[in-house]
């Protein structure tokens, strides 16, 4: 019998929520759509049970309270599923206010703002013993005493925008003469690594703090631009890090989380430690790679809410050693946004930041694993999704 459960998606023009409305539409779910923009993706997918869109949700929040209350006051106990930042906020702040018409997963704003706070994060987490970089407000720094290359990164913020590395003392003391409110940025140990020491541990936890389904995988190229050093993830493979999971786990557990969770990490060369970067409070860009691994997680998150047994197809986790948890999921398997991994690799190229040799060499690997099977192209970034990001191009490129 067909399943008239409803879920409502937000802001759909990132790739990860295509998939969402994708994939639940397929599972036989009706899925309401909506965003600030009428040339959004995901409003033009196929099967779709209803759309809505207001150009000025995005300036003001009460206008964007008003707006979730319509949607949810023509499809009452919808489920409310976001993959972006600003409603990931709206979300838990008016959590009281929006419980009556959706039911969702969030924590207490207090462990939000503190999440989504990269200098307050870095506190929490070495009090709670997860590894993090050296990190230091900028207002009063004793610039002499650092040890570089640092990172400057604004407090609260996604996808690496407004983030400069620094070589040297010059580059922060102009910094601070600039003009930024300081308090509104901090620095940052830059972790030893190329891009492929970044790997992710993406976890979903019920109401109780405890996990539902867990995934892991290794970043192999980063969106670089102009305006971002080192952006969304465009090329990652999947890979178990039970250890790193289950300390995820633990921290996740301590601090009550509740909803899902992306915690990035950097393999430090240093000394071979993962140090914590941030967490996001939200489905992430790449999700689809979870799903093709057998971790489907918006059929998870719709099933937790929906208090049913998980998807058939996706997998339990077992008991492990110490009472930790192994989850298992399809290994070695890899991941290609194309246009946004070209772009950036042809800028780097440019940039002289890696040389033709180089180049042609990552496209050559990229086509071998397309004959292996197995490397899965973004089918999402087409002509409706590039004429979107053209449209937005001044804060990307």
């Amino acid at each position: 019998m067909a399943r008239t459960n409803r879920i409502v998606i937000g802001f759909c023009r990132e790739v990860s929520m295509i998939h969402a409305i994708s994939t639940l539409i397929k599972s036989g779910f009706e899925v309401i759509a909506f965003d600030s923009i009428n040339y959004s993706p995901g409003l033009h997918i196929r099967g779709l049970k209803d759309r809505f869109i207001d150009g000025d949700i995005e300036k003001d929040e009460n206008r964007y309270i008003d707006f979730l209350k319509k949607i949810g006051e023509k499809y009452p106990d919808s489920i409310l599923l976001t993959g972006d930042d600003y409603t990931s906020h709206v979300i838990c702040k008016y959590q009281d206010k929006l419980k009556t018409y959706f039911n969702f997963l969030t924590q207490d704003y207090e462990t939000f703002k503190t999440i989504t706070n990269k200098y307050l994060l870095s506190n929490l987490a070495r009090e709670n013993n997860l590894k993090v970089p050296f990190t230091s407000e900028l207002n009063g720094i004793d610039i002499k005493g650092l040890l570089y290359p640092l990172m400057i990164k604004p407090k609260v913020g996604a996808g690496g925008r407004k983030q400069i590395k620094c070589l040297s003392a010059p580059q922060i003391e102009s910094f601070i003469k600039s003009g930024n409110n300081l308090s509104d940025y901090f620095v940052q140990e830059y972790v030893d690594g190329s891009v492929s020491n970044l790997y992710t541990v993406n976890l979903l936890m019920d109401r109780g703090s405890k996990p539902v389904c867990a995934f892991s995988a290794n970043r192999l190229n980063v969106f670089r631009s102009k305006q971002i050093s080192e952006g969304v993830t465009t090329f990652i493979k999947s890979v178990n890090l039970d250890n790193l999971i289950n300390d995820s786990i633990n921290f996740l557990e301590k601090i009550k989380w509740v909803g899902i969770a992306e915690l990035e990490f950097k393999k430090d060369n240093k000394d071979g430690e993962f140090k914590l970067l941030e967490i996001n409070p939200r489905l992430w860009s790449w999700a689809r790679l979870a799903s093709i691994s057998d971790v489907n997680f918006p059929r998870y998150y719709v099933s937790t809410l929906l208090n049913e047994n998980p998807p058939s197809s996706s997998p339990s986790y077992k008991g492990g050693e110490l009472g930790g948890k192994t989850f298992c999921f399809k290994e070695d398997v890899y991941y290609l946004r194309i246009m946004s991994d070209l772009y950036s690799n042809i800028f780097r190229l440019l940039n002289r930041e890696c040389s033709l040799m180089e180049f042609l060499r990552q496209i050559f690997q990229r086509l071998k694993l397309i004959i292996s099977g197995k490397l899965f192209i973004e089918r999402s970034e087409n002509f409706r999704w590039l004429y979107c990001y053209l449209q937005q191009r001044k804060e990307y490129v």
